[in-house]
């Protein structure tokens, strides 16, 4: 068994309490709402994977792009939103739910990038590097590797929340 860390252990909780309110879904075969749901108010004892969109095979490339595309949306400046939220219309909701004191792992761009990882890669034990211009290395225990760039789409600074605009796994 796996021991996690303080914080992603917290992080992992939550989730789980959104999956709980999801009707138990599992998200490794079921896709995803786009907007994360208003996570229950009962602790939960069990830890599991946030929802996500489905895992990608072999590399990946996602980047910021001009029109958007298939299942994105563009933030302010243009700027391509992945994940949790695709569409800029979900950031400003969201954005409320983190400021009444839901998802509090949405401000911080470390978890955020980890938990983006475990969800789309389906790795179990994913280790986030150090936070440089808005990018984050993220590693497996099992030799894997991605670069996850975040972005804040609405508030910036400490109690704005970060949403994953780019992800290249190598």
């Amino acid at each position: 068994m796996t021991l996690l860390k303080p914080g992603r252990a917290a992080a992992l909780v939550l989730l789980a309490g959104l999956l709980a309110g999801c009707g138990g879904a599992d998200p490794r075969t079921t896709p995803a709402p786009t907007v994360p749901a208003t996570p229950s108010t009962t602790p939960s004892t069990t830890a599991s994977a946030p929802p996500s969109p489905a895992p990608t095979p072999g590399p990946t490339t996602a980047a910021p792009r001009a029109g958007g595309g298939a299942g994105t949306g563009e933030g302010r400046s243009g700027v391509t939103l992945l994940w949790p939220v695709t569409d800029p219309a979900e950031v400003a909701p969201l954005q409320t739910r983190v400021d009444g004191g839901a998802q509090p792992w949405l401000l911080d761009p470390a978890e955020v990038a980890v938990n983006f990882a475990g969800a789309t890669y389906a790795w179990r034990a994913p280790e986030a590097g150090p936070v440089s211009g808005g990018t984050v290395v993220v590693t497996d225990a099992e030799g894997g590797r991605a670069t996850v760039t975040l972005v804040q789409p609405g508030r910036t600074g400490a109690t704005g929340i970060w949403v994953v605009s780019a992800a290249t796994r190598s």
